[in-house]
């Protein structure tokens, strides 16, 4: 079984882990500021993510979850664009429709993927989302706490013996052989 390792106490000059890959909390607490400010913990994985890369460590991000990034990254500048300009009751589609924040958008969208492409050490997984996948994650619903992009990531890193970058508590929720590493506490504490 694999072990739950704190990120801020784990040295990497003693590392055996060569490959990590990044659930979309982590991805975007790393290369999308915004996503920090309220989650005190989120510079703790910024920071471990920027150590893996100096170390020469390589980073995985499936599509499935840069996508799930994109959309989060659009609901959090929706929020802070109805919030700046009082209007609550904004709908999405209404947001997307107004050509200064959707050209706004466009340009944090281009960061971020700007950011993670220049990158050497990151690596972008082109992943086939078979039909077993969500047969499984179903009939194993009533067994684990995780959501289908966590039981996703849990699948490629059986396959490629990757480690996984997680805040979420939901992985306690399974075994398997691959390292966790966090600074959730709930987790280190738990497992």
């Amino acid at each position: 079984m694999g072990s739950y390792i704190d990120i801020n106490k784990v040295n990497l000059d003693e590392c055996f882990d060569d490959a990590f890959i990044l659930d979309t909390n982590a991805l975007l607490w790393a290369f999308y500021p915004n996503s920090q400010s309220n989650y005190p913990l989120a510079v703790y994985y910024s920071n471990f993510i920027s150590q893996l890369i100096t170390k020469d460590k390589q980073i995985y991000i499936p599509m499935f979850n840069l996508c799930e990034a994109i959309n989060v990254i659009e609901k959090i500048e929706f929020n802070v664009y109805k919030q700046s300009c009082g209007d609550r009751y904004l709908k999405l589609k209404e947001y997307r429709a107004i050509p200064n924040e959707r050209q706004n958008l466009k340009g944090i969208l281009d960061l971020f993927i700007e950011q993670i492409e220049n990158i050497p050490q990151i690596k972008l997984l082109e992943q086939n989302l078979c039909y077993d996948l969500p047969k499984i994650f179903v009939s194993d619903f009533n067994e684990h706490k995780l959501d289908l992009f966590d039981i996703f990531l849990i699948q490629i890193s059986k396959d490629k013996n990757f480690s996984i970058i997680t805040d979420d508590k939901d992985f306690l929720s399974v075994q398997f052989d691959n390292n966790i590493y966090t600074c959730n506490q709930n987790i280190l504490t738990s497992a």
